[in-house]
């Protein structure tokens, strides 16, 4: 077995002689050997992501794919996989003894996410490790990997527009529509295991940058509105842009794990050090799998925090949204 495995389920590929023969064909094409391997090694990954994607029931289209091309191979390091519908993937190869998974910057674009994949020293079994959303650095370590399990309920949750969805996307944007901006989806099981992504940090942090007579005014505050949660809540806060720096909030989520399998959610949204006050018409809604609203609140003059609270299932996918005249933000969870 590969040793990158102990932290979460992985996924284990055989790789057939015939996967080598292709791989094979495509370096015939390059006479620079360490051009050669990579290009081996990019279609030995592309080829575990392939078959684990059609295991699960997803259309592939890796002939139409850039790494599929012997034209495109010769001039990026490029391993992307189009999932039909959905978009493309990155399939990373890494070593047994690295900590880290190599993205050039070319591939940090256009792209649903990255997929780690480690060889054996025989090249015969690949063995799918996980996955970022994002990257932002050459060198990114694998403790950042989300687990491959979530890997469908990512896809499913942000990655898949309908038809109407793609044609509205090519039309000309109406500049009295709103503003949106889409964040990355949140895995809020992972708060629990102390893995957080997509920007959260813990409110000590947040507070550390901010003057300190509004820092401890603001901890008293919210050091009254928890003490009744529970010693397994988690706290996370982030910063939330609505359209101008002026118009910068912030936005704490309060994880309550419950004895069975649901938890409690409690959302904030509170003004930072610049602001005593909330901007007036700022609305807070909570949109189920369907985006359909199903909580909302609304803020008036000199509001200094607005807060919505619901249970929430093992498996659940809702969002939050925070909307100001023409600009809104929604980010999407999976409990």
């Amino acid at each position: 077995m590969i040793s990158h495995s102990e932290s979460f389920s992985t996924f284990t590929v055989s790789l057939a002689q015939s996967t080598h023969m292709l791989a094979e064909q495509f370096c015939q094409h390059h006479t620079d050997w360490q051009k050669a391997e990579q290009i081996y090694l990019n279609t030995l990954a592309v080829y575990a992501v392939d078959y684990y994607l059609k295991c699960l029931g997803y259309e592939t289209d890796w002939q139409h794919s850039d790494s599929h091309n012997v034209v495109i191979q010769s001039l990026l390091d490029v391993a992307d996989l189009i999932v039909k519908d959905y978009g493309k993937l990155e399939c990373r190869a890494i070593s047994l003894d690295t900590k880290t998974v190599y993205v050039p910057q070319e591939v940090w674009h256009d792209r649903l996410g990255y997929v780690a994949v480690a060889f054996n020293e025989a090249l015969d079994e690949a063995e799918i490790l996980g996955f970022f959303q994002q990257v932002a650095e050459v060198e990114v370590p694998l403790s950042q990997l989300q687990p491959l399990d979530n890997l469908s309920d990512y896809l499913y949750l942000h990655c898949c527009p309908t038809a109407d969805q793609a044609q509205s996307d090519q039309a000309e944007p109406n500049q009295a529509q709103l503003t949106t901006d889409i964040q990355q989806c949140t895995l809020l099981g992972e708060w629990l295991k102390n893995i957080f992504s997509n920007g959260w940090r813990a409110l000590e942090e947040q507070m550390a940058v901010w003057q300190p007579q509004f820092a401890f005014q603001f901890r008293n505050l919210h050091s009254n509105q928890q003490k009744d949660l529970s010693s397994t809540s988690v706290t996370r806060t982030k910063l939330v842009e609505l359209g101008s720096p002026e118009h910068t909030v912030l936005m704490l989520l309060t994880l309550t794990p419950e004895p069975d399998t649901s938890a409690q959610i409690q959302i904030e949204i509170l003004p930072t050090s610049e602001h005593p006050f909330l901007p007036t018409g700022l609305q807070l809604s909570i949109l189920d799998e369907r985006e359909e609203i199903v909580m909302q609140a609304k803020t008036q003059e000199t509001n200094d925090g607005i807060r919505l609270e619901f249970t929430a299932d093992l498996g659940n996918r809702f969002s939050i949204k925070i909307s100001l005249d023409n600009a809104a933000i929604t980010e999407g969870f999976l409990l």
